[in-house]
């Protein structure tokens, strides 16, 4: 939900640079410098997401620490 969020956000700024490069008083538009953080915050908490919810594990795959198979 947050990387949702945070990638729109981050369209959002992306959008408005598109539209309007240069600011009414003169000075450029530096929104694509948010847009840019937004989406580096987005793939940080893609991330974090998929380190803290990883998946299944199967231990029966798992070999023990200094356990050898053999084909006997």
């Amino acid at each position: 939900m947050l990387t949702g969020m945070l990638s729109i956000w981050a369209l959002s700024y992306i959008d408005y640079f598109g539209r309007v490069p240069v600011l009414p008083n003169g000075n450029d538009n530096t929104a694509f410098l948010f847009a840019v953080i937004l989406a580096g915050m987005a793939l940080s908490a893609a991330g974090i997401a998929r380190m803290l919810n990883h998946g299944k594990s199967h231990p029966e795959v798992i070999e023990a620490p200094g356990e050898a198979k053999s084909d006997d």
